[in-house]
């Protein structure tokens, strides 16, 4: 390993002097390159200890980012004072931007959008570092006030992970003496809690940072109903919110699996997609539905019927429930499964 090492430094020396030497702006530390590390070209030299001497050393070290270079932006978000919120409309929004503008003239900004609807104006940089010091800025010019605007940096949301074919016995043992039979809410609630301690039980790395204050949630809980080899039986689809260190260990160390019980369960990020309420079907929005626009009647989300979600008869009656994403689905299987579920 330890020859491994030196053969890995020695061809990322290399690397680092072949750069280092169609920089003119840096060639008179050409004979320094080769006393660098490899690791130096993937570490923030702002982060590591350094003399005098090796400031310009490390200058040449920097990979400059190239146009095919992804930023996912951080976000200052600009909210209006309770007292002007109902004042506010897209002039006014238009001088904040102009104003943020010309405060923020020196900065790089990768987008300024404003929002009509909730009357923010959104702010994006392309790390933390740029978006705290373009907040002070802000913050220190006082005419963002006179127009009854506030900065906040916008909240994150926290990743969200999927369980599937998880044993409904791990739910047996919950004690639900002094729960009332038509208290859900409150067995849910249970429920939620019990699966929380079983990811605990058997998962240490998970439990160490849920521990010291980590986020491990349970946000969705389904039960599916299976038949195999003639049985029934029933099976849960479990999503959980969990703090971005806890997914790291799930989809690091534990490659992509929890262990609950006696057996280890696969886990999928659950991403956010836009559904349309109107037609159930994914990728747009009920305002940008063409079926809406054709004045077609809605399509229930539980039981397909024509009329609006809200209004459905049949919200808990799972046995009628079908899935019009999974019925209009090409494959197969997934239209055999749609009354299995809602949509």
């Amino acid at each position: 390993m330890s020859r491994m090492d030196t053969i890995i430094e020695e061809k990322f020396g290399k690397i680092a002097a072949s750069q280092h030497t169609t920089d003119p702006f840096n060639a008179i530390n050409q004979d320094k390159v080769s006393d660098k590390s490899y690791s130096s070209l993937f570490l923030d030299s702002s982060k590591n200890p350094k003399s005098a001497n090796d400031e310009s050393v490390s200058q040449t070290m920097q990979v400059p980012l190239t146009q095919n270079s992804s930023i996912v932006p951080e976000f200052l978000v600009l909210l209006p004072n309770e007292n002007v919120s109902s004042s506010v409309n897209m002039e006014k929004m238009g001088r904040v931007k102009k104003l943020v503008e010309k405060t923020l003239k020196n900065c790089q900004v990768v987008s300024i959008n404003c929002n009509e609807k909730s009357k923010k104006v959104s702010i994006g940089f392309p790390n933390c570092d740029v978006r705290d010091k373009a907040a002070a800025l802000i913050n220190f010019d006082k005419s963002l006030d006179s127009l009854g605007y506030q900065s906040q940096n916008a909240r994150k949301m926290l990743p969200k992970v999927t369980l599937h074919g998880v044993s409904s016995d791990i739910l047996k043992d919950i004690d639900l003496e002094g729960v009332a039979q038509n208290d859900d809410q409150k067995v849910r609630d249970l429920e939620k809690h019990e699966i929380v301690m079983k990811i605990l039980e058997k998962n240490p790395l998970i439990k160490e940072l849920y521990d010291n204050g980590h986020t491990l949630t349970v946000v969705y809980l389904k039960r599916v109903s299976r038949k195999s080899n003639g049985q029934d039986f029933t099976e849960l689809t479990i999503g959980v919110k969990v703090s971005p260190r806890i997914h790291q260990v799930i989809f690091g160390q534990q490659q992509g699996a929890v262990y609950i019980g006696f057996r280890r369960h696969n886990v999928n990020d659950r991403f956010f997609m836009k559904t349309c309420y109107h037609c159930q079907m994914v990728g747009h929005t009920s305002s940008e539905c063409k079926d809406a626009k054709l004045g077609k009647e809605p399509i229930c989300m539980y039981c397909m019927g024509k009329h609006r979600s809200s209004t459905c008869p049949n919200k808990k009656k799972t046995e009628v429930h079908v899935c019009a994403r999974c019925l209009a689905s090409p494959h197969g299987r997934d239209a055999e499964n749609a009354k299995t579920h809602n949509a």
